[in-house]
């Protein structure tokens, strides 16, 4: 009789988990995607496969979290207002430490009374906007049902970082004897 040489293929299961545990644990496999060392392809290939699934579904929250066209409009004016106030570096582009821009001290003034004025005229896609991000911020801690491959815990390299082991938890199963 002959037997067949190939695994066990693993289908996707279902785990619950919450939106945030799910944004870290794809936050680990992107991070993951780049590391070398696997001793075998099962490893990478579980990290690329689980990106894949996840990706669905960091897209529908990146969907429900992406702010609408009134904040936008708001937030580009305020971005003209900073260009328009900052200080500039040697080349004549806008300075920014921090990813704040610096705003010249001569001009600080100008620029607070321009900026309460176009907050009072967006005042409520501002808080349209805080509203949505309160409510984004509460659904993160919310139960959901995410599809994941399961990871071999034979599989996974000696090397790998207990902190990215332990995000991945849901994911990994122990097949490893005693």
């Amino acid at each position: 009789m002959e037997q067949n040489n190939r695994t066990e293929v693993t289908v996707p299961e279902k785990i619950k988990t919450t939106h945030r545990r799910a944004i870290a644990a794809m936050n680990v496999l992107q991070s993951l995607r780049e590391t070398q060392g696997a001793e075998n392809i099962r490893y990478p290939y579980a990290i690329a496969k689980n990106i894949r699934l996840l990706e669905q579904h960091m897209a529908s929250l990146r969907d429900i979290a992406k702010p609408d066209s009134a904040y936008v409009a708001f937030d580009s004016e305020r971005v003209g207002l900073n260009v328009k106030y900052c200080q500039m570096d040697g080349r004549g582009r806008p300075r920014v430490v921090n990813n704040n821009y610096v705003i010249d001290p001569e001009k600080q003034v100008d620029f607070d009374v321009e900026l309460i004025a176009l907050k009072e005229r967006h005042h409520d896609a501002i808080a349209a906007h805080e509203m949505k991000q309160k409510s984004v911020e509460a659904m993160l801690d919310n139960e959901c049902e995410i599809d994941v491959y399961i990871i071999k815990l034979s599989w996974v390299p000696n090397n790998a970082k207990p902190g990215d082991v332990e995000v991945l938890m849901d994911f990994i199963e122990d097949d490893l004897p005693g």
